[in-house]
């Protein structure tokens, strides 16, 4: 089940990142592990909050994903709150915020990852 492919992509990373909810359920109702990075450390709340799915965020918060874990090595760098609002992701970064998100955590740059969010949308 968590048998990674040659980028250390799990089926729940693969799942979290098309923002296949039902998918990402299923994998974490089998044990499926939450934490598993890829290659280039990001994990699958990290994508899923990249790609916007904040029903799949949902459900991995819930299965035990820290709102502030996410990448800080390799390719990937900052937190699932810093790439969602980067990608103007309102609803994620909403859902993160909720979930304990740092919101004041200075990223790569200096620039606070919210601050590039408008959360009035």
């Amino acid at each position: 089940m968590d048998q990674p492919d040659e980028k250390g992509r799990t089926p729940l990373w693969k799942a979290a990142g098309r923002g296949n909810a039902a998918m990402v359920r299923g994998l974490l109702a089998a044990g499926a592990r939450v934490h598993r990075p890829d290659t280039g450390a990001g994990t699958p709340l990290y994508v899923a909050a990249r790609n916007g799915s904040e029903e799949v965020v949902s459900a991995l918060l819930g299965a035990g994903a820290g709102a502030g874990s996410g990448a800080g090595v390799g390719a990937v760098v900052g937190t699932p709150l810093y790439v969602a609002s980067m990608w103007g992701n309102v609803e994620v970064v909403r859902a993160l915020l909720a979930a304990g998100a740092g919101r004041d955590v200075n990223q790569p740059g200096n620039q606070v990852g919210v601050g590039r969010c408008r959360l009035d949308r």
